[in-house]
């Protein structure tokens, strides 16, 4: 799979917020984080056309070392948004 072809300009916010809001938001194995099937497909539906439309993409990937410094520096600021918060 090549995840890291996500990482267009527009695509690189959405994947920052879904790893954003995973850090915030602990799952339990047992139950869905979805009310019903039909919004668990839905969502099914939703990821596989950003995935598809990610790997038709033709600009060029963005190097992942790039990608996670963008990450690490979210989340730092994250950090430092709940830090001062606190």
């Amino acid at each position: 799979m090549r995840f890291a072809h996500i990482a267009p300009v527009q695509n690189r916010a959405l994947l920052i917020g879904a790893i954003l809001f995973r850090m915030t938001k602990p799952l339990s194995p047992i139950e869905s984080e979805f009310a019903t099937a039909e919004e668990a497909e839905a969502y099914d539906r939703w990821f596989r056309s950003k995935v598809e439309a990610s790997l038709a993409d033709k600009r060029p990937g963005v190097p992942h070392d790039q990608v996670m410094a963008e990450v690490d520096a979210a989340i730092a600021e994250a950090e430092q948004r709940r830090a001062k918060r606190a």
